[in-house]
């Protein structure tokens, strides 16, 4: 009913064989055709043992944190975009390396700006009105930084890689960060 779930099992209960085998299920029903798995560093190779064990003929390919190195960053981006893997693992520190693109701020900050404006019709009090407009300012000053930044990323971003399912363990660890 909803794209995003939350496994919130206890320990040993069995979210890793529940996300391995939903991001299967995904691609053999055609709703994905590349799914991510990000990690914690320290139990990538147990993810990649597990999925090997579970599906041992797929196209898996796994960045271990020494394989996303600067110098080897462009070819795991390419790598990750052009083949076919339908099973993609990476450790958290390397996604944190990986961000989106110019245009995705663009226009995030742009709709974000726009519901802002329509909310304001319907606002009762000052202070909400207020709170609506400073909020609106910030994303403006926001916007107007992507908007005026003349380069890109010099590596390909997360929104050119073709990543249909994102999956998190441990989620919780990333905080307020937002991808």
């Amino acid at each position: 009913f909803n794209k995003n779930t939350l496994l919130a099992h206890n320990v040993g209960a069995g979210k890793t064989y529940i996300m391995v085998s939903a991001g299967e299920e995904l691609l053999r029903l055609g709703y994905s055709t590349k799914n991510l798995y990000v990690v914690p560093n320290s139990i990538i190779g147990q993810w990649e043992e597990f999925y090997r064990n579970m599906y041992p003929n797929a196209n898996l390919l796994v960045v271990y944190p020494k394989d996303f190195t600067p110098a080897k960053r462009d070819r795991v981006l390419e790598d990750i975009k052009y083949n076919n893997h339908v099973a993609v693992y990476m450790a958290y520190s390397s996604f944190d390396m990986i961000v989106m693109s110019k245009a995705h701020y663009i226009d995030k900050y742009t709709k974000e700006i726009l519901k802002i404006k329509t909310s304001l019709y319907n606002v009762k009090t000052k202070h909400e009105k207020r709170a609506l407009q400073k909020q609106e300012k910030f994303l403006a000053k926001k916007l107007a930084k992507y908007s005026e930044e003349e380069k890109e990323c010099q590596w390909m971003t997360f929104d050119q890689l073709g990543i249909e399912t994102l999956v998190v363990d441990e989620a919780h660890n990333f905080g307020a960060r937002t991808y």
